[in-house]
Protein backbone atom coordinates (compact mmCIF):
# COMPACT_ATOMS: atom_id res chain seq x y z
CA UNK A 1 0.00 0.00 0.00
CA UNK A 2 1.21 3.35 -0.68
CA UNK A 3 1.43 5.83 1.94
CA UNK A 4 -1.06 9.29 1.80
CA UNK A 5 0.11 12.24 0.28
CA UNK A 6 -1.08 14.65 2.99
CA UNK A 7 0.71 17.27 0.78
CA UNK A 8 -1.14 16.73 -2.42
CA UNK A 9 -4.30 16.07 -0.43
CA UNK A 10 -4.49 19.47 1.20
CA UNK A 11 -3.30 21.04 -2.54
CA UNK A 12 -6.65 19.59 -3.51
CA UNK A 13 -8.75 21.83 -0.88
CA UNK A 14 -6.95 24.66 -3.00
CA UNK A 15 -8.63 23.75 -6.15
CA UNK A 16 -11.33 25.54 -7.32
CA UNK A 17 -14.89 24.14 -7.33
CA UNK A 18 -17.23 23.88 -9.67
CA UNK A 19 -20.98 25.72 -9.51
CA UNK A 20 -23.27 22.30 -8.30
CA UNK A 21 -20.34 21.42 -6.29
CA UNK A 22 -20.38 20.16 -2.10
CA UNK A 23 -19.22 23.46 -0.25
CA UNK A 24 -15.67 22.63 0.94
CA UNK A 25 -16.92 22.10 4.54
CA UNK A 26 -19.11 19.56 3.61
CA UNK A 27 -16.71 17.77 0.94
CA UNK A 28 -14.22 17.76 3.97
CA UNK A 29 -16.74 16.69 6.54
CA UNK A 30 -17.77 13.53 4.07
CA UNK A 31 -14.09 12.52 3.10
CA UNK A 32 -12.55 12.55 7.31
CA UNK A 33 -16.07 10.41 7.98
CA UNK A 34 -14.41 8.22 5.09
CA UNK A 35 -10.95 8.02 6.77
CA UNK A 36 -11.69 7.26 10.25
CA UNK A 37 -13.86 4.74 9.12
CA UNK A 38 -11.38 2.99 7.24
CA UNK A 39 -9.31 4.00 9.96
CA UNK A 40 -10.90 1.97 12.41
CA UNK A 41 -11.34 -1.04 9.55
CA UNK A 42 -7.20 -1.17 9.45
CA UNK A 43 -6.90 -1.16 13.16
CA UNK A 44 -8.89 -4.03 13.41
CA UNK A 45 -7.56 -5.76 10.69
CA UNK A 46 -4.13 -4.92 12.50
CA UNK A 47 -4.89 -6.80 15.46
CA UNK A 48 -6.84 -9.77 13.75
CA UNK A 49 -3.95 -10.17 11.77
CA UNK A 50 -2.03 -10.41 15.05
CA UNK A 51 -3.41 -12.58 16.53
CA UNK A 52 -4.00 -15.04 13.94
CA UNK A 53 -0.43 -15.30 12.59
CA UNK A 54 1.65 -15.43 14.66
CA UNK A 55 4.70 -15.66 12.36
CA UNK A 56 7.18 -12.70 11.07
CA UNK A 57 5.14 -12.13 8.17
CA UNK A 58 1.74 -12.03 10.62
CA UNK A 59 3.58 -9.75 12.62
CA UNK A 60 4.65 -7.48 9.17
CA UNK A 61 1.22 -7.42 8.05
CA UNK A 62 -0.45 -6.26 11.73
CA UNK A 63 2.37 -3.76 11.84
CA UNK A 64 1.50 -2.38 7.56
CA UNK A 65 -1.98 -1.92 8.29
CA UNK A 66 -1.80 -0.34 11.76
CA UNK A 67 0.11 1.95 10.20
CA UNK A 68 -2.47 2.62 7.57
CA UNK A 69 -5.30 2.80 10.26
CA UNK A 70 -2.64 5.40 12.02
CA UNK A 71 -2.14 7.36 8.85
CA UNK A 72 -5.61 7.43 7.90
CA UNK A 73 -7.13 8.43 11.47
CA UNK A 74 -4.40 11.57 11.29
CA UNK A 75 -5.88 12.33 7.92
CA UNK A 76 -9.38 12.15 9.61
CA UNK A 77 -8.17 14.53 12.33
CA UNK A 78 -6.71 17.48 9.62
CA UNK A 79 -9.94 17.43 7.77
CA UNK A 80 -12.34 18.03 11.11
CA UNK A 81 -12.28 18.87 14.54
CA UNK A 82 -9.87 16.40 16.19
CA UNK A 83 -12.32 15.80 18.69
CA UNK A 84 -15.27 15.10 16.21
CA UNK A 85 -13.16 12.82 14.21
CA UNK A 86 -11.85 10.70 17.49
CA UNK A 87 -15.55 10.64 18.56
CA UNK A 88 -16.01 9.67 15.20
CA UNK A 89 -13.39 6.71 15.09
CA UNK A 90 -14.41 5.51 19.05
CA UNK A 91 -18.14 4.98 17.65
CA UNK A 92 -17.45 3.27 14.76
CA UNK A 93 -14.77 0.80 16.27
CA UNK A 94 -18.20 0.15 18.74
CA UNK A 95 -19.98 -0.70 15.49
CA UNK A 96 -17.58 -2.78 13.74
CA UNK A 97 -16.95 -4.94 16.67
CA UNK A 98 -20.58 -5.34 17.16
CA UNK A 99 -20.77 -6.55 13.71
CA UNK A 100 -17.84 -9.48 14.42
CA UNK A 101 -19.71 -10.46 17.67
CA UNK A 102 -16.43 -9.19 19.35
CA UNK A 103 -14.87 -11.99 17.74
CA UNK A 104 -11.95 -11.74 15.81
CA UNK A 105 -12.66 -15.14 14.20
CA UNK A 106 -15.75 -13.51 12.40
CA UNK A 107 -13.00 -10.56 10.74
CA UNK A 108 -14.04 -11.61 7.23
CA UNK A 109 -17.33 -9.64 7.70
CA UNK A 110 -15.39 -6.49 8.22
CA UNK A 111 -13.08 -7.63 5.00
CA UNK A 112 -16.22 -8.22 3.12
CA UNK A 113 -18.01 -4.92 4.01
CA UNK A 114 -15.00 -2.58 3.61
CA UNK A 115 -11.89 -3.79 1.91
CA UNK A 116 -11.89 -2.85 -0.81
CA UNK A 117 -13.53 0.96 -0.37
CA UNK A 118 -10.81 1.25 2.19
CA UNK A 119 -7.80 -0.03 0.29
CA UNK A 120 -9.14 2.02 -2.75
CA UNK A 121 -9.30 5.31 0.11
CA UNK A 122 -5.92 4.46 1.45
CA UNK A 123 -4.25 4.53 -2.22
CA UNK A 124 -5.92 6.58 -4.00
CA UNK A 125 -7.15 9.33 -1.37
CA UNK A 126 -6.62 12.42 -3.36
CA UNK A 127 -9.30 11.27 -6.09
CA UNK A 128 -11.53 10.05 -3.34
CA UNK A 129 -10.79 13.66 -1.54
CA UNK A 130 -11.83 15.00 -5.22
CA UNK A 131 -14.74 12.84 -5.65
CA UNK A 132 -16.56 15.14 -2.63
CA UNK A 133 -15.24 18.00 -3.88
CA UNK A 134 -17.00 17.40 -7.57
CA UNK A 135 -20.39 16.04 -5.71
Amino acid sequence: MLNISLALIFMLILIPFSANAYDQSRAKNNFSYELAECSVYFLLISEAASRKKKTQEGDELSIRYRDAGEALLEGAISFSHPETAVARAELLMKEMIADIDNNFENISILMNKYMSQCEQIYEKSEERLQYWLDQ
